[in-house]
């Protein structure tokens, strides 16, 4: 696991060649679980949406790969409810993302990442 910090988020990433059990990677990639950490000290509204959040690894923007911010884990898919999906000011959420990776495409074992928010 490494660790990445900006502003009000700290990231944890994981590599896994499975999301749950009912997603696996396909044959040469592999996931990497962004578990997020939100502390809204500032006066930026986040949007938790997955959409709404890139992860940049070895150079190459990636998007999830599936539609959903998993609140329980990622081994739980329970989804976050549109009406919690926004982070005001003084808020605080953790949740994950998953991104699929071309296993070619990554420069292990030191990859450099950094995950990206869309919004503001």
């Amino acid at each position: 696991m490494k660790e990445h910090t900006f502003d009000d988020v700290n990231v944890t990433v994981q590599k896994t060649t499975f999301l749950n059990s009912l997603k696996t990677a396909d044959p040469g990639y592999f996931f990497v679980i962004a578990t997020i950490e939100l502390n809204n000290t500032g006066n930026t509204t986040y949007n938790i949406n997955p959409s709404m959040w890139a992860l940049e690894w070895d150079g190459i923007m990636y998007n999830p790969d599936i539609p959903a911010t998993y609140a329980d884990g990622i081994n739980h898919p329970h989804v976050i409810a549109d009406d919690e999906l926004l982070v005001g000011h003084g808020g605080h959420e953790t949740f994950q993302i998953g991104y699929q990776l071309q296993s070619a495409l990554s420069s292990e074992p030191n990859p450099e990442y950094s995950i990206n928010y869309l919004g503001e």
